[in-house]
């Protein structure tokens, strides 16, 4: 049996867990997911918390998720303390919260157990997934270094997010931890979504920061890493995604008479005419 701790039960995490769940039921796959939140239900959190309802205002997040799952349900937070006893059974850990200081924790703690990690957030219109395997893959230090300084990047509540974009990081997220179970885990690659544009963009990450290579102490994962790869296939969102490569500059306008040559574009080549 895969014991997988979710952390969060928002935004992210309510999908998470209600994808992660069905589909280990469909595939018969042997599952324990283990729910960590300290919060209660808010009315304001029921437009994209799917789990939830009226009459769960005023409960624990982390126990109703659970009820709704056939998860079980830990009323904690995440933190340096509570973090060894959280991931001491864990193979797998997915991060749905909601603040910096837990997301780099989570990834620290991730690292140094050698347990794989799902990373997800979302914010406006924003949305991300990032899967790491611990001394094979770059994590969020590799990427972002640290957390940024207080006050630089609103916070859910101040910037909003865009609900259905929930259900779509949380759906991937929930998804990516299925492909690790059956061994064919897309790690590696950061996958984000433009709600706004209708854009999604891949980004590999390079595994450079001399922080994560404590990870490499630990037994290597017997899993491949497949290689890039977009999510729903090439034909997804064609006409909309956003090309990562960087643009040529472009030539100044040549000046007109002094005998000079003239280039003249054919077919994307340059021809010298004079």
């Amino acid at each position: 049996m895969k014991t997988v701790v979710l952390l969060g039960a928002g935004g992210l995490g309510c999908p998470a867990a209600l994808a992660l769940s069905e589909e280990a039921r469909a595939r018969s796959l042997d599952l324990r997911l283990v729910i960590v939140d300290p919060d209660r239900i808010d009315r304001s959190n029921l437009s994209r918390q799917i789990l939830f309802t009226e009459k769960d205002v005023g409960l624990f997040k982390s126990e109703v998720a659970a009820r709704r799952t056939a998860s079980e349900a830990v009323v904690a937070r995440f933190d340096a303390s509570t973090a060894p006893g959280l991931l001491e059974k864990a193979d797998i850990l997915l991060d749905g919260t909601d603040n910096f200081e837990t997301r780099f924790l989570a990834n620290d703690e991730a690292l140094a157990r050698g347990i794989p990690l799902v990373h997800g957030a979302a914010l406006g219109w924003i949305g991300q997934l990032l899967t790491i395997l611990p001394g094979r893959t770059g994590c969020l230090r590799c990427l972002f270094e640290g957390p940024p300084p207080a006050g630089a990047v609103p916070a859910c509540a101040e910037a909003g997010v865009l609900s259905p974009l929930c259900g779509v990081v949380g759906a991937a997220m929930a998804r990516a931890a299925v492909q690790i179970v059956l061994g064919a885990p897309e790690a590696g690659v950061l996958y984000r979504w433009d709600a706004l544009r209708e854009t999604q963009r891949p980004l590999v990450v390079a595994r450079y920061n001399v922080g994560d290579m404590m990870a490499a102490a630990w037994p290597r994962l017997r899993v491949p890493i497949r290689k890039y790869a977009k999510i729903g296939g090439p034909e997804n969102h064609a006409r909309h995604r956003e090309d990562p490569r960087p643009v040529a500059p472009v030539d100044p306008e040549p000046r007109r008479g002094g005998g000079g040559k003239r280039r003249h574009r054919r077919g994307g080549h340059r021809r010298a005419v004079s």
